[in-house]
């Protein structure tokens, strides 16, 4: 996941929005674990880039079901945002609670992609 050391969230967005393997029957389970993967490592080997990587995947997350329809590719990148919200949440203790909040709020999604990444979501903080 290069392209998140890069800084460039429009290149991110297009890789993962292209990677995603929508619009077919399922999501590029690899690449959303791979996302979620670099978050995690990112905010443990910088902590002044914690609150940068949180604002990228809320965004991400907040995505709407307008903006990114189910089995459109650009679902991808709320379910992506959904998964670093949880990464986030796995090696920071403070972004815990927030974390939490927003994956209850997710939850309510009506994609079942994005309500799935969320139960993937809390399985990861609660291991």
């Amino acid at each position: 996941m290069d392209l998140l050391s890069s800084g460039d969230a429009g290149d991110l967005i297009a890789y993962l929005a292209a990677e995603s393997s929508l619009a077919g029957p399922r999501t590029n389970q690899d690449l959303t674990e791979a996302f979620a993967r670099a978050i995690r490592e990112f905010a443990v080997a910088d902590r002044e880039d914690r609150r940068i990587l949180w604002d990228l995947c809320v965004e991400l997350a907040c995505i709407s079901p307008e903006d990114a329809p189910t089995s459109e590719p650009h679902e991808s990148l709320s379910v992506c945002g959904v998964r670093g919200i949880a990464a986030m949440g796995t090696v920071s203790p403070g972004c815990v609670k927030a974390a939490l909040r927003k994956l209850a709020e997710s939850a309510e999604d009506p994609r079942w992609r994005v309500r799935d990444a969320v139960a993937i979501g809390l399985r990861d903080l609660l291991a």
